[in-house]
């Protein structure tokens, strides 16, 4: 600076006639209108210049306030400004010096990481490696606001490197447009402060928004404007959102408790300290107001209120969710009310606390002791219903055998005195006499075999059934060895699964197999080549059952709703014997064990019988 000073001392022209002396500083001798007089070597290695115009040199951001220095400048004045260079604009302080005959000296000082701590007061000096770090958001403005430092981490967060805002008004770069004006002029007005905290939003390269809070510290200057200042931040925009989030989840909270159904309430050190409305109508008042303040245990029946006391006390010390539990409450009329409460822990305003949820389950219970008396009088209604049943049964036993007794004593009569006719007096009868006195002996036996086919589709019904493992292919083998002894001239094919597997009464199961085999055995005897087969089989989901299949005469399939009733035949009984009473009792068998049973067929082309048992499984 002293040579600089010597340099001014020395011009004594409007227009040097050489260069100043050489000096290391770039060097601007400037007209009052910015014209360029002259320079110094540096100067014109800084900058390169082609142009007489000082203006032309400067950042176009940077030319007005300038301006405005050379017109109020005193002996010696300093301003931050860039300066084209070959590499882009540079950030210089600029020092400014009336020679006293119109000239003046521009003195820069171009600001680099090595010099920019340089010149600084030292409460700057101080902070320099604070601002260093890349963690902190750290700025250093000069008096007017211009960024002149500008930290590692306030890059990181802006998106911007320091070269692209160093010696820019800090409103116009990272200042969001909605703040700019009134930071502004924060620099306008005369200090209030030395030292302050503001908050602000930053705005980053990318277009983002990020909120700060910022630590001002004035440095240098007098009691009305600073030299410099300091600003450190603390980026807040995940902790403002955190907040917001907070606050919304706070209010979410807060109506649905205002539009629950239940009623809540939250009890902390023993006092209610909130309650919704409809808990509040649900005690009988208007508002939740009146119980604020009050007891938690002032709610409940005077009998559970040490229970209630000692219950909210160990969720607390838990800090665990308590069990729905039944209480009784008190309403503001005195009545009571049974209601579920389940209570978790929170904390209110930092102290432990609970919160309840109560709903009224009066109806619940009345409901539960009017189905009590219900079941208790339904279960003396069965009881009275069993001993009803017990007793008619009986009775249809006694009638069964009665009518047994009854029904063959007559048709014994009449076809004992048929057979005397008939050997006695059997010459004296004319023409067909004698026949008809046969077909009267022939109905007197059919009926006598349908009177017993009832008794045993009475029987099928009352009889008390034993579940036990049963093979259905033994009992098979067993059936047909009855039949061929019956006809032991017949030939027939006989196809039989082994360990046909099933549980249920054997006897029924018997008489249900007896039916479907003999009735195959029967509709198949006037075949060529009769066949019989008796098979486990598997539907399409997997279910096993049991099929008779046959190649008989069948029968049309637009019957079958009649297939399995008593007394439906299909073929006159001078086709085939019986009285149709065989089908309609394996269907009463298998419903009785909780199955089913069905048929299909075609006329001329056999019959297929099929059932299936609970619990049916292939060996």
């Amino acid at each position: 600076m002293d040579k600089i000073k010597e340099a001014a001392t020395e011009y004594s022209g409007p227009i040097l006639a050489r260069p100043v002396p050489d000096i290391t500083e770039p060097v601007f001798v400037l007209g009052a209108n910015g014209s360029i007089l002259n320079h110094s070597r540096a100067a014109a290695a800084l900058t390169e210049f082609a142009s007489e115009d000082f203006f032309d040199l400067l950042h176009p951001d940077d030319r007005h306030s300038f301006s405005s220095a050379l017109d109020q400048r005193s002996s010696e004045s300093t301003i931050m400004a860039r300066i084209v260079t070959p590499e882009g604009h540079r950030l210089c302080r600029w020092s400014l010096m009336d020679t006293g005959d119109g000239a003046i000296l521009a003195i820069a000082k171009p600001l680099n990481d090595a010099a920019e701590a340089e010149g600084l007061p030292a409460e700057a000096e101080l902070a320099d490696a604070l601002f260093r770090s890349e963690n902190t958001v750290g700025l250093v403005l000069d008096g007017e606001g211009f960024i002149v430092r500008f930290s590692p981490g306030a890059e990181r967060l802006s998106g911007l490197q320091a070269e692209e805002v160093l010696g820019t008004p800090i409103w116009k770069t990272v200042i969001a447009p909605e703040q700019a004006d009134v930071v502004r002029r924060c620099f306008e007005l005369p200090l209030k402060s030395r030292q302050w905290a503001q908050d602000i939003v930053w705005r980053t390269g990318d277009g983002g928004r990020r909120r700060l809070s910022c630590s001002i510290t004035a440095v240098g200057g007098n009691d009305q404007r600073a030299a410099y200042f300091v600003a450190n931040a603390i980026d807040l925009t995940e902790c403002c959102a955190a907040q917001r989030q907070l606050a919304e989840a706070e209010e979410r909270y807060r109506r649905l408790v205002e539009l629950s159904f239940e009623l809540e309430v939250t009890q902390c050190e023993g006092r209610i300290v909130s309650m919704n409305q409809c808990g509040a109508e649900f005690l009988g008042a208007d508002s939740p107001e009146i119980f604020i303040g009050r007891p938690i245990t002032s709610l409940y029946a005077p009998d559970c209120r040490e229970t209630v006391s000692q219950r909210a006390q160990l969720t607390v010390e838990r800090w665990e969710s308590a069990p729905l539990e039944e209480r009784e409450m008190l309403r503001l009329d005195g009545s009571t009310v049974t209601v579920e409460v389940a209570a978790i822990p929170m904390k209110y305003q930092g102290r432990p606390a609970t919160h309840a949820v109560i709903r009224d389950i009066s109806r619940r219970k009345a409901n539960e002791r009017e189905l009590l008396r219900y079941r208790e009088h339904l279960e003396e209604l069965v009881a009275q219903r069993t001993t009803e049943l017990v007793a008619v049964n009986r009775e249809l036993e006694t009638f069964s055998h009665s009518v047994s007794h009854d029904l063959h004593a007559p048709l014994r009569a009449i076809n004992g005195f048929v057979g005397v006719l008939q050997e006695d007096f059997g010459d004296q009868f004319r023409g067909g006499a004698l026949h008809y006195l046969g077909r009267v002996a022939a109905n007197t036996e059919r009926m006598a075999g349908i009177i017993d086919n009832l008794l045993i589709l009475s029987r099928v019904t009352r009889q008390t059934m034993k579940q036990q493992p049963v093979d259905l292919a033994e009992v098979g083998r067993s059936v047909l060895e009855e039949l061929r002894i019956a006809e032991p001239d017949r030939q027939t094919e006989i196809l039989f699964d082994d360990g046909m597997q099933a549980v249920g009464d054997p006897a029924l199961l018997r008489v249900v197999v007896q039916n479907l085999l003999g009735n195959a055995w029967k509709y198949s005897a006037r075949e060529a080549a009769p066949r019989i087969e008796f098979r486990t089989e598997e539907d399409e989901k997997g279910r096993r059952h049991f099929c008779v299949r046959d190649n008989g005469v069948g029968f049309d399939m637009t019957h079958a709703k009649d297939l399995f009733g008593a007394f439906n035949r299909f073929h006159s009984p001078s086709e085939f014997e019986g009285e149709g009473i065989g089908l309609a009792t394996v269907k009463r068998i298998i419903l009785r064990h909780g199955g089913e049973v069905w048929a299909h067929s075609s006329e001329g082309e056999g019959a297929c019988f099929c059932f299936r048992l609970p619990g049916v499984k292939r060996n």
